[in-house]
Parts: structure tokens; sequence; C-alpha cells
């Protein structure tokens, strides 16, 4: 008996050991298949060997503070922007399958944390033009952002909005600042995309010999080109006759400067010319009349943003018998952005509504009119841009929604 009674601890404790052991297996089990669900590499690590470039840094917060793995140490953006429009570029040493951004916010050394802004919003870009937009906390400590699971050998990072600094109002004069940035993903072998490039590059390599014959043909049309020549001069007196004529058009189309001011356009879908003005000039709070439902004011504010986004849902604002007319001409306004080469400077710009005042609502039936004034502002990369604003929208009430039906400029 007293074996038995001996022996009975040494049997539970075998046993309590046996439930451990199949816990961890099952959390091990079921943690893995929550990662393959989700689409994140077991093996993902950090991404070693980064370069990094930013649009401008101020004194001695420069670009590589971010990659130093210190906390204590920061970038701070440089220029005339407070934050908006920056952009810090990640390239990596390899192609990576990403998996996640962790990002220390802020200027995060002892003391600092406030003194300068903190990114709010952004947008990631990724090498083959695609866009995701990412949110942080105003708050100190590492947050991470959950990447598309993509391979790429670099990435872009936008500021898109920042926090204010304390003791600084929301236009005043304090830098964007970030402590550090590190990349999680899996890492593809450079050694199989080698070998499939050079397989690539074996066929095209065979049609080098059919460049013979024209070096062994040149000889032949030497004489000819003597001919040649005299027709050659008859045919550059009479362009050079038919030049004058395009010439004033030229001129004409050179005069206007501003990038928004060459794409102006009678009617509603139309960017109004704009003038630079300082990123931290302080900006007069617009007001809203009491009389006024909001959705005019969310109406009309989107009305702005889509327009100076050149957003694909900007026709939507308005009510049907005009969306087709309006639809036409922004597809028109997007394709003279695109031949500008201003399209992707819009189509991540940050506008700012605050400056804009509501007043009381003109109501009648199924139709109103709110008239609009004051500042509005956007900021394309390192620069603002503001004109002012003094409109009149019309309203149409569509399936219980007011819908814009006409725009027009005081």
């Amino acid at each position: 008996m007293k074996r038995g009674a001996n022996r009975l601890p040494f049997l539970l404790s075998e046993k309590q050991m046996m439930r451990k052991f199949v816990q961890k297996t099952v959390l091990t089990l079921v943690l893995m298949l929550v990662m393959s669900l989700f689409g994140i590499p077991a093996h993902a690590t950090e991404v070693v060997g980064l370069s990094v470039d930013v649009a401008n840094h101020q004194g001695n917060y420069h670009a590589g503070n971010l990659i130093d793995d210190d906390p204590a140490t920061a970038w701070v953006g440089g220029g005339k922007g407070i934050g908006p429009g920056k952009w810090i570029r990640l390239v990596f040493p390899s192609p990576v399958v990403l998996q996640s951004l962790r990002i220390r916010n802020g200027n995060q050394h002892k003391g600092q944390f406030d003194k300068f802004r903190r990114v709010i919003r952004g947008v990631i870009l990724y090498p083959d033009e695609s866009r995701q937009e990412f949110r942080l906390k105003n708050a100190p400590g590492e947050q991470s952002i959950q990447l598309k699971p993509v391979t790429a050998d670099s990435i872009k990072i936008i500021i898109t909005g920042v926090a204010p600094s304390s003791k600084d109002t929301v236009m005043g004069k304090a830098k964007v600042a970030m402590s550090g940035i590190k990349v999680y993903g899996t890492i593809v072998k450079t050694g199989e995309t080698s070998e499939s490039d050079s397989e690539k590059n074996q066929p095209v390599v065979k049609p080098k010999p059919a460049a013979k014959p024209k070096s062994a043909a040149k000889p032949k049309s030497v004489p000819v080109v003597k001919k040649v020549d005299v027709s050659s001069k008859a045919e550059a007196k009479a362009k050079a006759v038919a030049k004058p004529k395009p010439k004033p058009k030229k001129k004409v189309s050179g005069k206007k400067s501003s990038p928004v001011s060459l794409a102006m356009r009678p009617g509603s879908t139309r960017l109004r010319a704009s003038v630079p003005v300082p990123a931290d000039k302080p900006m007069t709070v617009g007001v809203i009349s009491p009389w006024l439902d909001l959705e005019f004011v969310a109406q009309i504010k989107r009305y702005f943003a889509l327009l100076t986004t050149l957003h694909d849902s900007y026709p939507d604002v308005f009510s049907s018998d005009i969306r087709e007319r309006e639809r036409t001409a922004f597809l028109e306004l997007q394709e003279q952005m695109r031949t500008k080469k201003w399209f992707g400077k819009h189509h991540i710009a940050m506008v700012e509504h605050i400056g804009l005042g509501f007043d009381k609502p003109v109501l009648r039936d199924d139709s109103a009119m709110v008239h609009v004034h004051g500042p509005y502002r956007y900021y394309l990369e390192d620069k603002a841009f503001e004109y002012p604003v003094d409109t009149m929208f019309s309203f149409r009430k569509e399936g219980g929604q007011w819908m814009i039906n006409g725009v027009r400029d005081k």
C-alpha cells in the first residue's frame, strides 16, 4: 500500500505534463491556422539593410534616424510645409513579400513628443502604383500597420494628416516628426529570379544577326543621299513657311503658370485658379448657419474634396439630370491632369475646409440654394495652395437626398 501511495503523485504529475503538452500543441496549431487565414507568413522577419530617402529634413533630424533602431533619435520634416505632402521612401536590399510596418510616431526622445507634430493619416504607395490609406494613433510607442502581401523592392509613405504640437495652433510652424520605421516580410531568394531572367533573355539575343544587313546596305545608300538633299531642302522651306501658323496658339497657353489654372473650364467641373501660400499661414474658421441642414455642408465639402483629388466618385454628388454631362467634363479634366503630370499630386492632395462659411439656405419645395464663401486650401507635396470661394450651390432632392444641381461663382 505504501508503494502505491508513493507512486500516485508521480503518476498525476505525468498526466499534468501531458495535458500541458497537448494544450501547447493545440495553441500552436490554432496560431498557425489564424496566420494562414490572414495571409501572414509564419517566418516573416524584420528586413535589414534598408535605405531611406525623404522629401526633406530639418537640421540634424535626418533620414538615417528613422532606421537606426534608436527611439531617442528622430527625423523631422524640413522645408515650408508642416507635414502633409512630405514623403518617406524605403528601399529594400532585395525583393520582399511584405507583411507589416512598425512605426514610432513623433519625436520620442524624452520630453520632445509634444513639441513636434505627429502623423495621424497617410498613404502607402506600392511599386504597382496601388495605394493603401492608414491611420496612426497620436501616442508614443510602436504601432503596427498591416501591409498588402505583395512582392516589392520599395514602398513610399506619403503623409496626409498631422496632429498639432503643444502650445501651437492647427496651422502653426512646428514640423512633423517620426522616430523609427521597421519593415517585416519574407525575403525572396534572388537566385531563383536571376535564373528565370537569364532564361528570358536568351531568346531575345537571337534577333541580333538581323542588324548586319543594315551596315552592308549603308554604302549603297550614300549616292542616294545626295539626290534627296534637293527635295529635302524644298521640303524644309515648305515647312518653314508653315511654321508661323501654330505659334500664336503656343503663346496663349504659355501665359498660365499655376497647375490648376491650366485646367480651367466653364461649368461645375473645373479647378479654380489658386495661388501658393505659406503652409503655416493661419486660417480663420468659417461660420455655418444654424438654420442650415448639415447634409448640405457634407455634400459641398465632398464636392471640393473629390474635385481637388480628381476622385472617380466625384460625379456622384450631382443630380441625375446633369450627372452624365459632369462625368464627361470630369473625364476630360482627369486626362488633362495626366497629360500635364499633375494627376498623381492632386490624387493624394490634402484638403482643408475649415475656412469655408455657409449661409442660411433658400428653400423651395424640393430645391434649395446655399451661398458658400471663404478661403479653401489644399496641399500638393510641400506646397500649399489657396483660392477664395464665393459660390452659389443649387440643390435638388432625389430619393430623400439633396444632390447638387448646379454651381455658379458669384
